[in-house]
């Protein structure tokens, strides 16, 4: 999901009901797009902190789109089973072929870290310590050093609301200080603020009528709450 609210899903199906690609929902789940990128099935999508989208198809290789999915550039990395951006956007892919390899400039190069691995890689498990897990055949192996950022998250815990709202809207949450912003379903933001108080309220009430998204981002971490606008 990006934080303007749209929904990404990676498909491959050999028994070919489905067209095998990604799709795309710019309506909470409701209607599915088809976007033709490559000929083969996906295997996994992930977003970073710019609402870039990486898709992994496993025999065209590893695609990059920075405009919502209508653009895709093609990077070259194949058979990639599964992508995990961390809060860094730092990137790592898991192959059936090559092991694990990570990115520290958006896919442009890539290091081999699957010392201790070997060549088999499936899917990845990021645990609250900062390890990596990894299903590589028929084992599970776990990162020796902390690989992942640590550092404090916004809580999933926070409160918006009333949702629906008229237009005045309360934020609750345990940790502070974090960046908010308002978005509508085109993403374009029409409201943003520094959040510095336990329990703080927005007026969104001179906005029409819909469905907006609210991110709520720190440093590590950014959440997206969709919320209603109905009077």
């Amino acid at each position: 999901e990006t934080s303007n609210g749209y929904l990404y899903a990676a498909t491959w199906d050999f028994d070919n009901y489905l067209e095998n690609g990604v799709y795309r929902s710019t309506d909470g789940g409701d209607i599915w797009e088809f976007i033709d990128i490559a000929d083969d099935g996906f295997t996994s999508l992930a977003v970073n902190s710019n609402d870039e989208i990486f898709a992994s198809s496993y025999y065209e290789g590893l695609f990059k789109s920075s405009d919502y999915g209508d653009t895709w550039d093609f990077l070259p990395v194949n058979t990639i089973e599964d992508i995990f951006i961390d809060s860094k956007d730092v990137i790592y892919t898991a192959s059936d072929n090559t092991g694990i390899h990570r990115s520290y400039d958006n896919g442009e190069t890539w290091e081999d870290i699957s010392s201790g691995l070997g060549t088999v890689a499936h899917q990845f498990a990021p645990a609250p310590d900062g390890h990596l897990y990894c299903r590589g055949g028929y084992s599970l192996f776990r990162t020796t050093d902390i690989v992942l950022d640590t550092g404090k998250n916004i809580p999933e815990e926070i409160s918006v609301y009333p949702n629906p709202s008229k237009g005045y809207i309360i934020i609750e949450t345990t940790e502070l200080p974090f960046y908010l912003s308002v978005t509508d379903l085109t993403g374009k933001e029409i409201y943003n603020t520094s959040i510095s108080s336990f329990k703080a309220q927005i007026d969104l009430s001179n906005h029409s009528n819909g469905i907006y998204f609210i991110k709520l981002k720190n440093e590590t971490q950014l959440i997206t709450k969709k919320i209603i606008l109905s009077r």
